[in-house]
């Protein structure tokens, strides 16, 4: 059974990106960054369902390697510092190689990962 994948565009570039609805399913390869909102000073605490937007690698690279844009606002900046944390804590360097690999071929596929629905069946295939 194939898991259902959902289209989002990268919030720069705008290439849309297949995105599993749950955790057992792997998507096309990208950064999620996660958004919400919580009241201040006010009871009840109201809160709003956490949002995901997505960047593809190379944007998230991109963005995360830059000077702070503080001319973009603080949000922006906020997402800057996530991306650059982010990349700066990768020891293997996995997100600037993936980048590299959808730069020179787009269309190829990163390797799935491990006990993802897909590597799951073949698994039970063979």
């Amino acid at each position: 059974m194939e898991p259902h994948l959902e289209t989002r565009p990268c919030l720069l570039c705008r290439k849309p990106i297949k995105g599993p609805g749950g955790i057992h399913a792997t998507g096309d390869p990208a950064i999620a960054v996660f958004i919400s909102a919580v009241s201040r000073g006010l009871r009840p605490r109201l809160k709003t369902r956490a949002e995901q937007r997505v960047f593809c690698y190379p944007c998230a690279l991109s963005i995360a390697v830059e000077i702070p844009p503080v001319e973009r606002g603080d949000l922006y900046v906020a997402v800057w510092e996530l991306l650059r944390e982010l990349v700066l804590a990768d020891a293997d360097n996995s997100v600037a190689l993936a980048a590299l690999v959808q730069l020179r071929n787009p269309r190829a596929r990163l390797r799935r990962m491990p006990g993802s629905v897909k590597a799951l069946s073949a698994a039970a295939a063979s």
